[in-house]
């Protein structure tokens, strides 16, 4: 089993169909990056991450023992004609 898991930030809101707004629509979107998916299946983990842009530059940069921001690779990419910028991370796959 492999895990694809997302973050961002920005307002949400409940309406009749559950949660709704623009960032909710941008995580989705790059939880379904082809990028994202990609790695998570040409690797040997069992866990893809993806963050958006600003989270890396608010989270990541800025509070560097939280992560090293060396690990995360940018991608850009578009999915349903909305442009994603995000970064990936792998964590190490099992030793041989």
């Amino acid at each position: 089993m492999q895990l694809r898991v997302a973050a961002h930030v920005g307002p949400v809101y409940c309406d009749e169909h559950g949660f709704a707004g623009d960032d909710v629509t941008f995580l989705c979107r790059m939880l379904d990056a082809q990028p994202l998916r990609r790695a998570l299946s040409e690797s040997s983990t069992e866990l893809a991450f993806i963050i958006s842009d600003y989270v890396y530059e608010k989270l990541v940069l800025r509070r560097r023992s939280l992560a090293d921001h060396r690990s995360f690779r940018l991608v850009r990419t578009q999915v349903k004609r909305t442009p994603v910028r995000a970064w990936i991370y792998l964590p190490a796959g099992p030793p041989p």
